[in-house]
């Protein structure tokens, strides 16, 4: 064995006081960079990332990181507010009587978290993007109500009142599009690895903001002006990081509303859009009228009444027709614009192709483009294993 001395350069010295040369300096800060990044990625990110996730993860999380920071802050501030019209710090007020109004208030949250998830579950996949910034919307107008509820001692309750109610519409849509987008993230199937990374970062800092959101309080407590300042300071913020989140998205499963946007560029142009395309074309808060008005006039999956289904023999026959054609969907007229009739074991490529269909009859379009079109659909990134047309589930079978 033998030992052979290096030669070193002054100035940088190890935790032994022995000297190292700069570049060895810069070996051990890249390695002890290297560690640290290592460990933030065990903590907070996916494993595997980023060839586990889609290409928007990064982006949205971000801005969605920013928000969880303002919302934490500005949830604080609603507390306190809501505390104080309760009574805390009031020598007259009576533990029995706080106890009443929270539950009160938390009756009525829980209850209308009942109502809308039956009434409106179905929705909040279909238009995660929509739902998930209108869902911070409400959550801001939920805490607004809270924070100005004391100032009138005789509106407190119905302000505190109907800010639970918009803050348990919150919970509802930002749970359920949570998880449409992370299915939407998990390209291997890894949902619940990135659901619980999401978690860890949003709590992470959510802790943060609780910090800096107790400091906060303590600095506005008893001057309302300063309190209302920096929740609106906050709240705009908080929509703003929204904003740019869901703008990061480029969500490539199909619903009316994508669909639509690609059937108009592709009549018009021949081309078929992709996802980031779409993504800059789709509206967050105001959809176009017109463009809704054109996919509700269509019914898909439908429910053939029982006079309907005996007496139409003409549907019959052309259910046989369509059948002979190898198509899994019957287009009929109604007073309002299209149904289509699913047939037994049709695909959601199946279901595809029947919404382009009926939207073909209904806007003068020949059957060349509607396959043009799903045959496009069917060689780029748009998926067409799954959609969400907001199908009805009803099939059926065409005897011989």
């Amino acid at each position: 064995m033998k030992l052979r001395r290096v030669a070193t350069k002054e100035g940088a010295v190890d935790r032994k006081g022995r000297t190292r040369s700069e570049e060895e300096e810069g070996k051990h800060r890249q390695t002890l960079a290297g560690r640290l990044s290592a460990a933030f990625a065990f903590l907070f990110l996916p494993s595997g990332y980023p060839a586990s996730v889609t290409s928007d993860y990064a982006g949205y999380q971000l801005f969605d990181t920013l928000q969880a920071f303002c919302s934490a802050i500005t949830g604080l501030l609603a507390t306190q507010s809501l505390l104080r019209g309760m009574g805390v710090g009031d020598a007259t007020a009576t533990a029995a009587s706080a106890i009443v109004q929270w539950v009160t208030r938390d009756g009525i949250g829980r209850i209308t978290t009942i109502s809308f998830a039956s009434a409106m579950s179905g929705k909040l996949d279909a238009y995660a993007k929509q739902w998930r910034y209108m869902a911070d919307i409400l959550n801001d107008g939920g805490m607004l109500l809270e924070i100005v509820a004391p100032i009138s001692p005789t509106l407190f309750m119905p302000l505190s009142c109907l800010g639970s109610v918009l803050k348990s519409i919150t919970g509802v849509a930002g749970g359920s599009t949570k998880a449409a987008l992370t299915q939407h993230f998990a390209v291997e199937g890894n949902l619940a690895d990135v659901a619980a990374k999401d978690n860890s970062q949003e709590t992470a800092v959510s802790l943060l903001g609780t910090i800096v959101g107790t400091w906060i309080c303590g600095y506005v407590e008893g001057n309302n002006t300063l309190q209302i300042s920096f929740f609106a300071l906050f709240t705009l913020l908080h929509l703003w990081t929204n904003w740019k989140g869901i703008r990061c998205l480029r969500l490539n499963t199909l619903n009316r509303y994508r669909l639509l946007l690609l059937w108009d560029a592709f009549v018009s142009d021949k081309r078929l859009l992709n996802a980031e395309e779409v993504a800059g074309k789709e509206a967050i808060v105001f959809v176009d009228a017109r463009l809704r008005q054109r996919w509700s006039k269509i019914e898909l999956g439908v429910t053939l009444a029982g006079k309907e289904e005996e007496e139409n023999a003409s549907r019959v026959a052309a259910a046989r027709s369509e059948k002979e054609r190898g198509r899994k969907s019957i287009v009929m007229q109604s007073s309002t614009g299209r149904k289509v009739v699913l047939l037994d074991r049709c695909t959601a490529e199946d279901v595809i192709e029947g919404f382009c269909y009926a939207l073909a009859e209904e806007e003068g379009e020949n059957e060349q483009t509607v396959h043009a079109f799903v045959s496009a659909l069917q060689a780029s990134t748009w998926r067409t294993d799954r959609h969400l047309l907001e199908a009805g589930r009803d099939r059926y079978s065409v005897d011989e």
